[in-house]
């Protein structure tokens, strides 16, 4: 809705409708009770706000979690596989996801991380394996690049 009505796509009546929505969801969430205006609401309902806080509130352990992965997935995206890196020395990884990363040779680990078949757990094995090599490389240990 923001960007429709950014884009004036969406009119203003529906907008404020929404922002009223959204802050009585909030409201709801935040303290436990109903919206008081169900007018300003519309075309949504007193109903509709009681079910999306339920949501909300059930499942705010797990969205939390998911924003705190896709953050600290944001923050490594531009972390650089080097190139030659041997994918086949990273004995935890599965066969399928090493097969895919040597067939894709991403370059960093956000591209890993969008290969079809590459799981966000063959990009934690490729992470804690890429430290591993980056801490030995740096006590003159060798590089498995």
């Amino acid at each position: 809705m923001d960007y429709g009505h950014a884009l004036g796509l969406v009119p203003d009546d529906s907008y404020h409708s929404f922002l009223a929505y959204r802050a009585a969801v909030a409201e709801r969430v935040r303290t436990g009770i109903a919206p008081a205006a169900p007018a300003a609401l519309a075309p949504w309902t007193t109903e509709g706000v009681a079910f999306e806080a339920a949501v909300e509130v059930k499942y705010a352990g797990y969205i939390g979690r998911q924003r705190q992965q896709a953050a600290k997935l944001k923050k490594l995206e531009g972390r650089r596989i080097p190139a030659g890196f041997d994918y086949d020395g990273i004995p935890n990884l599965p066969a399928e996801a090493r097969q895919k990363l040597k067939t894709k040779l991403p370059g960093t680990i956000a591209q890993a991380s969008r290969i079809p078949g590459v799981t966000p757990a063959d990009v934690g094995v490729l992470l804690v394996y890429l430290a591993a090599s980056s801490r030995s490389s740096r006590k003159g240990g060798t590089q498995h690049a």
